[in-house]
């Protein structure tokens, strides 16, 4: 019998359960928030009720499709599937969208230093994820 197939370093498996983990804390953040009662709008600043009030529904959509597809090129990973790094550009389309709105439309108040270092963050995980997915594809892990 003739396998091409490399064996998968541990590494691969721990990176890609650690942005299935994120993806899905992303899924918990985006259900609290398409989710939140009025109760905890109403217990919001100003700002911040204002912003969640007048958010278009595309900028939930787009959240939505950021936070699904990373969890769906988190699981084709765990398959050692390739359709992983599409659904990674997927995802990063949805961070842009969402984070173009929210930094295009939100007062300058609202970018304290934990919301610009998360949003860094999530945008710098996105990008890794599609360059991940991509070197495991070049490297014959995923089919």
């Amino acid at each position: 019998m003739n396998t091409n197939s490399q064996k998968i370093p541990t590494w691969f498996w721990i990176v890609s359960i650690a942005l299935l983990l994120w993806n899905i804390m992303g899924i918990m953040n985006f259900l609290g928030q398409v989710n939140m009662s009025q109760e905890a709008i109403d217990a919001l600043s100003e700002t911040q009720k204002s912003l969640i009030v007048n958010r278009p529904s595309w900028v939930n959509i787009a959240f939505g499709l950021a936070v699904f597809a990373g969890t769906a090129g988190s699981i084709a990973l765990l398959l050692k599937k390739k359709i992983a790094h599409g659904l990674f550009m997927a995802s990063l389309v949805g961070v842009a969208l969402q984070f173009g709105h929210g930094i295009a439309s939100s007062p300058a108040e609202v970018f304290t230093p934990d919301v610009i270092g998360m949003t860094v963050t999530i945008i710098t995980v996105a990008f890794l994820a599609i360059w991940f997915s991509r070197n495991a594809f070049k490297k014959g892990w995923l089919k």
